[in-house]
């Protein structure tokens, strides 16, 4: 497959807004997944809430329909450690949706398949502790909260207990702010 240089596709996002279109995402799924996850990433976390919004989530809140979300879910084959990967990367940026109905289906999702691929769960952790939308990390945490319940394993409880408190707790200036977040990072360290 061809790669593109890092500064071309840099470019692209700047001049390509259409390319942090949720539908474009699933459907050229490969391309984000071999080249573009890293950009999108570095794109949607410079930016503020309210241009994220404008420029990600509305595209996010259109596919509230259940028969589109779930077309739209269903659209990807996955079957290698770096499909999954992309695909809950892609999800958990979805959680910035302003629909409670799509959040909780996606975190449901989320902690399915983190369950089956706890490796991912600090590498998650570490992608998104400092982004800017309490209802990306609710979602997160909330899903690994529920990974942890399921596999009942103590050194992927103390591992992300040690992050959630780095990230979090260690300077009080990064404690959550956000009642549901603050919640579910306290409820990972209390079971830890």
């Amino acid at each position: 497959s061809s790669s593109l240089k890092p500064h071309i596709v840099k470019a692209l996002l700047i001049a390509d807004s259409n390319l942090l279109n949720i539908e474009r995402v699933f459907n050229q799924f490969h391309t984000y997944r071999d080249q573009l996850m890293p950009y999108l990433h570095e794109k949607l976390m410079s930016l503020n809430m309210l241009r994220r919004d404008e420029i990600w989530t509305i595209g996010v809140n259109k596919l509230l329909d259940n028969y589109r979300l779930s077309y739209i879910l269903n659209s990807v084959v996955l079957e290698s450690e770096l499909d999954y990967k992309t695909y809950i990367w892609v999800l958990t940026w979805m959680m910035s949706t302003s629909h409670p109905n799509i959040r909780g289906r996606l975190m449901r999702i989320i902690r399915v398949l983190l369950s089956d691929h706890t490796n991912f769960c600090l590498t998650f952790i570490d992608l998104f502790h400092s982004v800017n939308d309490p209802y990306i990390l609710y979602g997160l945490y909330g899903a690994i909260y529920g990974v942890l319940l399921i596999n009942r394993d103590r050194n992927l409880s103390d591992s992300i207990a040690e992050k959630i408190f780095t990230y979090h707790y260690k300077d009080q200036v990064n404690v959550p702010s956000e009642v549901s977040v603050r919640s579910w990072t306290l409820k990972i360290l209390e079971f830890a």
